[in-house]
C-alpha cells in the first residue's frame, strides 16, 4: 500500500490498484482501512503534484447539479475530483 503512487498510470487504473489495496488490508483486518482522514491523506499523496495541486486549489461539485461547490473530505471525494478535472 505505501509503495502504491500513481505515477504515469491513467487514474481509472491507479483508483483500481488503491482500492485493491484497501480490499486486501481489510481482509488482513488492518485498521487504516477504517481511518478516513488517514486515507484521504495517503490518496492525495499517491497522487502526481499537478492532480494533487488542482485538487486542492478548487472547489467540486461533489454532491451533483444544484448543490454548492465544496473541497473533497474523503479519498473517495478526491476520486471525483480528479475524475471531474480529467473529464
Amino acid at each position: 500500500f505505501d509503495a502504491l503512487i500513481m505515477g504515469n498510470k491513467a487514474h481509472a487504473e491507479f483508483r483500481a490498484q488503491f482500492e485493491a489495496k484497501l480490499c486486501e488490508m481489510s481482509l488482513a483486518q488492518i485498521s487504516a482501512v477504517n481511518d478516513p482522514p488517514h486515507l484521504y491523506r495517503k490518496y492525495l499523496t499517491k497522487l502526481t503534484r499537478d492532480l494533487r495541486s488542482t485538487v486542492l486549489s478548487k472547489t467540486w461539485l461533489l454532491d451533483g447539479e444544484g448543490e454548492p461547490p465544496r473541497k473533497p473530505s474523503t479519498w473517495t471525494e478526491v476520486a471525483l475530483a480528479v475524475e471531474l478535472e480529467l473529464v
